[in-house]
C-alpha cells in the first residue's frame, strides 16, 4: 500500500493561529517517548534517545489549534487529532478526550 504525506505548506492549507506549524519543527519527548516533527509533514519517533527515528508513513499537520497525526494502527493508517492548549519554546500540551499529554523541546 502506498500511503503519501501531504504537507500543509505545500498544500496551502489555513494557516494556524499560533503559528505551531514552525514552532513544532524539531525533536520533543513525550510521555514514553520522542517525536520528530519535519517540515515536509512527515514525522517519526525514537523509543530512546539512541534508538533510530521511525517515520513508517506518519503524517502531521496543524489547523487552528488542533495537531493531526497520522500513523499506522491496526486496521491500517488513522488520524486522532489533539487540541493544543499551550505551547512555549521549551513545550507544549495537547489534549484528546480529557487526556493531557505536555511533550518537552529535547535536543
Amino acid at each position: 500500500m502506498l500511503f503519501i504525506c501531504t504537507s500543509p505548506i505545500l498544500n496551502a492549507a489555513p494557516k494556524d493561529s499560533g503559528n505551531y506549524s514552525k514552532r513544532i519543527l524539531g525533536r520533543w519527548l513525550g510521555p514514553r517517548k520522542f517525536h520528530i516533527f519535519h517540515s515536509d509533514g512527515t514525522w517519526g519517533v525514537q523509543r530512546n534517545e539512541d534508538a533510530p527515528e521511525d517515520i513508517d508513513g506518519r503524517c502531521w499537520h496543524i489547523k487552528g489549534n488542533k495537531l493531526f497525526l497520522t500513523f499506522r494502527g491496526d486496521h491500517g493508517f488513522q488520524t486522532v487529532d489533539f487540541t493544543i492548549v499551550s505551547f512555549t519554546a521549551k513545550s507544549f500540551t495537547v489534549e484528546e478526550d480529557g487526556h493531557k499529554e505536555v511533550y518537552e523541546r529535547a535536543p
